[in-house]
């Protein structure tokens, strides 16, 4: 289910709109602090680190990727910036979850070239 609806009357600066929009469309890298909405309502401030992960090539060629997304209450914190380390731990869960995604992705690669006999 889309849950675009929990954003409505939140506060997006233009900058992480755009940097949204972008990570969407290209699989870019995305990591900020936004202003979200609990599904009671009640507003929270949410850490999100967005990047894309590419499986392979699209029928029509190009890239076949989906975006992979992790992320954090950040009420406790308090400001309108996390702290660096608050950051860079989202990023490293981040990398690894998407880490374990490929190495998961080759082996079910693998295992199909065997059985359909292209190894």
């Amino acid at each position: 289910q889309n849950c675009r609806f929990l954003n409505e009357g939140c506060k997006l600066k233009m900058s992480d709109r755009e940097g949204l929009r972008l990570a969407s469309n290209t699989g870019r890298h995305f990591c900020a602090l936004l202003q979200n909405r609990k599904a009671d309502g009640t507003l929270f401030l949410n850490l999100l680190d967005l990047r894309g992960l590419a499986v392979g090539e699209a029928p029509g060629g190009g890239e076949r990727w989906f975006l992979v997304g992790v992320q954090a209450d950040m009420d406790h914190v308090g400001t309108s910036e996390p702290p660096l380390e608050h950051k860079l731990h989202m990023q490293h869960i981040a990398t690894v979850i998407r880490d374990e995604l490929v190495s998961q992705l080759q082996q079910a690669a693998i295992v199909t070239a065997e059985v359909s006999g292209d190894a």
